[in-house]
């Protein structure tokens, strides 16, 4: 398991974290996707689910611990992960 407060810009990782939270949203293009709070005993991370149709995303809600496969980047100064699975 990785803990939140471990992660750098740059990594793909594979590992499970409680989802706090969960949004749907559109793109500006009108696109849906899945907007998240994944939580661990260290903190707390923005996920993006960016095709949330896709294989490879299993029915999910809030308060599930959920496995993600994302890649971990930077926005507007803060850590997010780009889930992929």
């Amino acid at each position: 398991m990785r803990y939140i407060n471990t992660l750098h810009e740059g990594e793909t990782i594979r590992t499970v974290y409680l989802c706090k939270s969960k949004r749907s949203a559109e793109t500006r293009n009108g696109k849906p996707y899945d907007n998240l709070i994944l939580q661990d005993k260290t903190g707390t991370l923005d996920g993006k689910v960016w095709d949330p149709n896709s294989q490879g995303i299993a029915d999910y809600d809030e308060k599930d611990f959920i496995e993600v496969y994302g890649d971990v980047i930077s926005y507007n100064g803060n850590l997010q992960l780009n889930i992929k699975q």
